[in-house]
């Protein structure tokens, strides 16, 4: 085998070499799981939407709820609730606090948990009351809160008293009621004058029932670039148990008077099945302009975060049984949220302190160690002495050593990348496009290419002991003392409301002048890329695409040169 090419060889297949690049994997899992665990753990970040009852003839405890992400898909976590009673027993006095049962329920979308508890529920009257404390933490985020159950509702002949918590819910106007005939009334059940946002309900040819309960919170979900979701969280309750029909009804003066039960889909919008329960329903409206169809009163306000749309959204629920069809009216304002990919708050993460930073701050650690087992160990052992006595040039041995850590330097990071997006995308289901997890790769290598160049020319003219500390040194020097320094530079430019600006603009300078800062320039365009604004404004007049890559170049071509002038003439022997 050709000398040149089996001393490459013997480079890059070195156990130290595949055990490095094993703990990139293991980095680059370790990163996903500390991404997941931060999302976790940060409040405010998910939604739940809750319903619970409680049964004191029964003594039962039923708790069911909906696991939310920011952008109002389901998504897998957990809920630790605590079942408790408030009792007043004397006047100005805090109450005395009894836990009746304590617990934790997992799942995916729709969780629910129905127990039969072992210390009595008591009775609801002035002296106490029953609360329910809910802490609740999900892949996205963590959400906490207490509520109380105060509404009594017949359920299968029993009296429960009900809790419930719905994100965006706004007062509703509802009624249900069993028709004689299967022509649903519309216009009656839907007055066409009125104040906005006020409803009377008119009394219809039948019965009003009083056996079912509705909760609802309508909205609208912009996605940019004018589109528009409607997502609805209906809670219904009904002693029946019936399954009901969901039509929205358009905004549309053409609408009849009556349509028949069966044909109800050729006038209205239909959303899908509600069962008794929580209910998450999902209909794309399209376009800015396809709201008007749907919103009634619609008007568009702009606002400093964006458009938000005012009016109100009419729905029927619609079931039969065997005496009568039974509808069910409901009127609500809407409320327009912007919706936050999933996405996006993981970019967060990555692009922050807590995420990729941490790593990339030890990854050189690699490259020093590289730059000491291909050129400074064999100078110091005399082994370069015995490779050069094949033929086999001095140039021959610092360039295929010097590319040997270059492919290990791009292979670490290809590698720490790929496992860290199939873990993000096996753990919260986020994966980013191609573009991206690019931006962060190019970074990354560049950083170690260019700290791995610096370490080999420190290689080529020390030997052993000398060129750890220069290395080490070398490396706080661009991890810690250039911190520091721009910390010093900054206060000296003077103290004003503006510093942390300034500390931002030239902390970007500095980077220029560090072999690591590709890393920094690469996690600064990936905010960008993904729609964060983490960085002051006028940084971005001081980071220029052509300066990143000319500044990156020079850090790997200018030590490399400087390495081999020393090199060619340097002493071998060991």
């Amino acid at each position: 085998m050709n000398p040149v090419l089996y001393d490459f060889k013997r480079g890059l297949l070195r156990l130290s070499v595949i055990v490095a690049l094993s703990l990139f994997i293991l980095a680059g899992v370790g990163l996903a799981y500390l991404t997941s665990s931060t999302l976790a753990t940060t409040p405010g970040t998910t939604y739940v939407a809750l319903y619970s009852y409680v049964s004191p003839a029964r003594n039962q405890f039923y708790l069911e709820a909906l696991l939310l992400t920011p952008d109002l898909k389901l998504t897998e976590g957990g809920i630790f609730y605590e079942l408790g009673n408030f009792t007043f027993s004397k006047p100005n006095t805090p109450p005395e606090t009894t836990v009746l049962d304590s617990g934790v329920v997992t799942g995916y979308g729709k969780i629910s948990v129905l127990k039969n508890l072992t210390s009595p529920i008591g009775q609801f009257d002035k002296q106490s009351s029953l609360y329910l404390k809910v802490d609740v933490t999900t892949k996205t985020g963590s959400y906490s809160f207490t509520t109380s159950y105060s509404r009594p509702f017949t359920l299968d002949n029993d009296t429960v008293y009900v809790a419930s918590s719905i994100p965006f819910s706004r007062p509703a106007d509802w009624a249900f009621y069993c028709l004689n005939e299967t022509s649903i009334p519309i216009k009656e059940l839907i007055p066409q004058t009125r104040p906005p946002g006020v409803i009377v309900l008119t009394p219809l040819q039948g019965r009003t029932l009083s056996d079912k309960y509705l909760d609802t919170a309508f909205l609208l979900v912009s996605h940019g670039q004018g589109r528009y979701e409607l997502v609805s969280v209906v809670l219904l309750l009904d002693r029946d148990n019936l399954t009901y029909e969901l039509y929205l009804v358009p905004n549309s003066t053409s609408l009849p008077d009556k349509v028949d039960y069966g044909n109800l889909a050729s006038y209205l919008i239909p959303l899908g099945e509600v069962a008794p329960g929580l209910n998450l329903v999902r209909f794309n409206v399209g376009n800015s302009s396809e709201l008007e169809k749907i919103v009634w009163d619609f008007q568009s306000v702009t606002t400093t975060t964006g458009e938000d749309i005012v009016g109100s959204l009419h729905v029927l629920l619609v079931a039969r049984n065997s005496s009568c069809v039974i509808v069910g009216y409901a009127n609500s304002m809407v409320s327009t949220v912007s919706s936050v990919p999933m996405g996006k708050i993981v970019a967060g993460v990555l692009a922050g302190t807590v995420g990729l930073a941490p790593f990339s701050m030890f990854f050189p650690i690699l490259m020093i160690y590289l730059a000491y087992v291909y050129l400074a160990k064999p100078r110091s052992s005399g082994s370069l002495e015995f490779l050069l006595a094949r033929p086999i040039t001095r140039l021959d041995v610092y360039v295929t050593r010097f590319v040997a850590g270059v492919l290990v330097a791009l292979a670490s990071s290809l590698l720490f990348f790929a496992s860290t997006m199939l873990t993000l995308q096996a753990l919260i289901g986020v994966y980013f496009d191609l573009y991206s997890y690019l931006l962060l790769f190019a970074g990354l290598a560049a950083s170690l290419i260019a700290f791995y160049s610096v370490c080999y020319a420190i290689a080529s003219s020390t030997r052993g002991g000398a060129y750890i500390a220069l290395a080490v040194a070398a490396y706080l020097l661009f991890t810690i003392l250039y911190q520091i320094i721009v910390i010093v530079v900054t206060q000296l430019q003077g103290i004003g409301p503006d510093l942390y600006e300034r500390l931002r603009v030239n902390t970007y300078i500095s980077y220029y002048l560090s072999p690591l800062g590709p890393t920094s320039f690469s996690q600064y365009y990936f905010g960008i890329h993904n729609g964060l604004s983490i960085e002051p404004k006028n940084v971005g007049s001081v980071v220029n695409p052509l300066l990143v890559v000319a500044s990156a170049v020079l850090w790997v071509i200018v030590p490399f040169v400087i390495g081999w002038l020393k090199f060619r003439r340097a002493n071998l022997i060991g």
